[in-house]
């Protein structure tokens, strides 16, 4: 997992003119990270927790029989456009929203490019950030869900997006229920972690990374730890979120202190 976050150490960052879409107000956050891994490092350290035994609850979003991984495709974009993309990318195994493109063929679980898609995949992108009128600082939420909305559309299809928050908290059983629905997520930070875990007989070692500065992930799914004594009581809850990074891995997002949500939406095409 160490050698996985070392190659995180990729810069999340624009490259790019201004698009045609649809300003944004001044007083909306913007989301897109200048620095490597999308912000200012704050923190690296372990926590351990021992156990007698321990239950995973997990779910994987499945838009065809089989679950698919996002496939995390670096874009050189901010990260608005990664999130973005992989999950466009996703929806088109279901739905033809990129035109050229297949996302049927699968590399380790994950969609792959097939025939023209190295091109096609380019121009989708250079689409999805004037949709979002990206700029070199990235994009706000509500030019996010434009961009992705002018996409589906395009396509014949329509994007849907659903707050999971109760005023500033995640409602996190509303999101698990989604998320076993099938439907994605996108998650807007503005302060984050990226988690791993160690398995060490009756105990479990996570190393986190913690990180200021704003950031948006697509969400494929949650994992939950549930640890108990050797009397059989509850001795610790721990949620995850499953995640593309946006720098070049999936990972985990640990639901605790070290990460502030704006806000998260679930997000699928019909």
């Amino acid at each position: 997992m160490k050698k996985c976050i070392a190659t995180l150490a990729i810069i999340c960052t624009a490259l790019l003119s201004a698009g045609a879409g649809l300003p944004s107000s001044q007083n909306e956050v913007i989301f897109g990270p200048s620095m490597a891994r999308g912000g200012n490092f704050i923190q690296s350290f372990t926590i351990s927790t021992y156990f007698h035994t321990r239950e995973v609850q997990e779910h994987i979003v499945a838009l065809t029989p089989t679950p698919t991984r996002l496939p995390n495709h670096l874009t050189g974009r901010t990260c608005g456009i990664t999130a973005g993309a992989n999950l466009m990318v996703a929806f088109n195994k279901v739905f033809p929203l990129i035109p050229n493109y297949s996302s049927t063929r699968l590399v380790a679980g994950r969609p792959a490019w097939s025939g023209t898609a190295p091109v096609a995949y380019q121009t989708f992108i250079q689409d999805l950030s004037i949709a979002m009128n990206e700029t070199a600082q990235g994009v706000s939420m509500n030019q996010y869900h434009n961009g992705m909305r002018y996409i589906a559309e395009r396509g014949g299809r329509t994007f849907n997006n659903q707050s999971m928050m109760v005023g500033s908290q995640l409602n996190l059983q509303a999101l698990k229920a989604q998320l076993r629905q099938n439907r994605h997520a996108s998650v807007f930070m503005t302060g984050f972690n990226i988690a791993g875990v160690n398995h060490e007989g009756h105990r479990d070692r996570f190393w986190l990374e913690q990180y200021g500065g704003n950031h948006i992930m697509a969400v494929y799914g949650y994992r939950t730890k549930i640890y108990r004594d050797a009397q059989g009581q509850i001795i610790r809850t721990k949620n995850f979120l499953r995640v593309a990074t946006g720098f070049g891995g999936l990972g985990l997002v640990y639901l605790n202190n070290y990460l502030t949500i704006y806000d998260l939406h679930t997000a699928w095409v019909s």
